[in-house]
């Protein structure tokens, strides 16, 4: 078994050295110019949030990672209330302001899923971030579980909005109180030139036919070439790419000025040439059904503006196409197969991060005629190995296994 701790030797922490070395990894995926680390990580107890972005820091610090998350698994067979507690500090840490509301919700787990009892104005607050629980909670622990709004009643919602406006006019009344006592400063006032007149400049831009595709999910698709990540990157205008989404993040942003709020769409796409950020700033309003669609795994192409995002501090394509594709399998096109004969599946602490029956899986769909398992010193792979040759065979296919060991 590899643990988080095994994978992250440098980072050590002695707060959270428990969940560290308790902690199996499944799956790590990392970005083409390894600036962005995905590990997906089974855990026997819930871990708590704050326990997981403070790992989350640490590791990026101590490898100098622009983006690491950790991504929680767990066996449940129901949702429990330290796992619902979960649910609450996620969104506390994303929305802090939300944290009143939060504290006087009520989450009940029923026969329809999980009920959450809340003021309509924490529900539409909220809206966006509850939205996003049940492939949360799919993701994190296999079960379906439909996340239903209660409203409580009008009376409840009169008397924390007059609790609220309480609060809110004694704050008034402080700044004032502060503001009056403050000698007052005239300011000199600045001499502003006058603006000097631009001429327009016109830039012809480049057209393409409209290509229809029944897999839109966001925008129109151009008839333009795809171009590997890489090439994309040094591009000064549109460019067109396509590859798969390894990590996922959208935030909500309100203005200071209008009181607006937008969503400010992200994903990280790679082809295994490079990869990039894509995102954009949408209207709460229409980036819903978007939000909803993308989830990490799916392939897509993307079709965009190259630019420099002053917000995340790099090169970013804003898509204004988005669609799904298939995604190519890789090919052994040797005429002559090759026989693996060093092999280290699961059983193979610190060597081997994938099944024996998907190695078995894979070697068969290539055309292998046989394959070897040589785990260090162990021999407990061999049963699964056994039943993944047993049901090819159901299936009418068959691979030769070689049974073998790594001796010390």
């Amino acid at each position: 078994m590899t643990t988080l701790g095994d994978l992250f030797e440098r980072y050590e922490d002695q707060d959270h050295g428990a969940y560290l070395s308790g902690g199996e990894v499944c799956s790590v995926a990392v970005s083409h110019d390894k600036k962005a680390v995905v590990c997906r990580v089974h855990f026997d107890e819930i871990v708590p949030r704050k326990a997981l972005l403070d790992m989350e820091k640490g590791i990026r610090s101590a490898y100098g990672f622009s983006r690491v998350r950790i991504a929680p698994r767990y066996d449940l067979g129901s949702l429990t209330e330290p796992y619902l507690q979960s649910l609450r500090d996620y969104l506390v840490l994303r929305r802090p302001s939300a944290q009143g509301y939060l504290a006087d919700s009520r989450w009940q787990v029923t026969d329809d899923g999980l009920s959450v009892s809340m003021l309509s104005t924490g529900a539409e607050y909220l809206s966006t971030d509850l939205r996003q629980l049940p492939e949360m909670i799919r993701t994190e622990t296999g079960l379906e579980c439909p996340v239903n709004m209660v409203h409580v009643d009008e009376e409840a919602e009169r008397k924390f909005d007059e609790k609220t406006a309480e609060k809110r006019a004694e704050r008034l009344q402080k700044a004032a109180a502060a503001e009056a006592s403050a000698p007052a400063q005239e300011k000199p006032k600045k001499e502003e030139p006058s603006p000097a007149k631009k001429e327009k400049s016109y830039r012809p831009r480049k057209s393409f036919a409209v290509k229809k595709n029944e897999n839109v999910l966001f925008g129109k698709l151009f008839d333009q070439p795809v171009v590997s990540i890489r090439e994309a990157i040094g591009a000064v205008d549109s460019a067109t790419i396509r590859g798969e989404v390894f990590f996922v993040e959208h935030r909500e942003i309100k203005s200071k000025n209008t009181g607006r709020e937008w969503i400010k769409v992200g994903f990280d796409i790679t082809d295994w040439t490079s990869s990039m950020r894509v995102s954009k700033f949408m209207a709460k309003e229409k980036a819903g059904e978007l939000m909803d669609v993308i989830k990490t795994g799916m392939y897509l192409t993307v079709q965009g503006k190259i630019s420099y995002d002053t917000y995340e501090k790099e090169t970013i394509l804003e898509p204004t196409g988005i669609v799904l594709s298939q995604k190519p399998e890789r090919q052994d096109t040797a005429e002559k197969k090759r026989v693996e004969l060093h092999l280290h599946s699961t059983m193979s602490m610190k060597d081997g991060i994938t099944p024996i029956d998907k190695y078995i899986e894979q070697a068969y769909k290539w055309g292998h005629k046989s394959i070897a398992v040589t785990d260090h010193g162990v021999v407990q792979a061999y049963p699964d190995a056994i039943n993944a040759v047993n049901k090819l065979r159901k299936k009418g296919g068959y691979i030769h296994l070689v049974y073998g060991i790594e001796s010390y």
